[in-house]
């Protein structure tokens, strides 16, 4: 992680990282009180990163969903105005901030010619 997402997971008040080493491996406190300072930190700050990751792939994958299924939907509208404008409304959603772009989704022409109709 960089940048400000680095600045987030560093910046862990002391309480918040017994929380997470408690929630995330089932210790008590006196276990948690065992380990060094420095390894709650390291611990703590591993476990903020991988949540944090996990949390954006969860965000990706509604997002995704949520597009396949407005694109469907638009193959239902009466008309190709309507069509257009529910597939540029699908393109616009983000439900997660990223750097790269995700592949986009196929179009509903390119649907309908994988399930030609009768």
């Amino acid at each position: 992680m960089v940048g400000s997402d680095e600045a987030q997971v560093v910046a862990i008040p002391w309480s918040e990282r017994f929380d997470l080493i408690a929630s995330e491996y089932g210790w008590t406190d006196d276990q948690i009180l065992d380990l060094t300072p420095a390894r709650v930190r390291l611990c703590s700050e591993a476990i903020a990163r991988r949540l944090f990751t996990e949390s954006g792939h969860r965000a990706m994958l509604q997002e995704l969903h949520a597009k396949a299924i407005i694109v469907g939907l638009a193959g239902l509208a009466q008309s190709k105005k309507g069509s257009k404008g529910i597939q540029k409304y699908a393109k616009s959603l983000q439900f997660w901030k990223r750097d790269d772009e995700v592949e986009e989704l196929p179009t509903t022409e390119s649907i309908k010619r994988m399930f030609p109709s009768g």
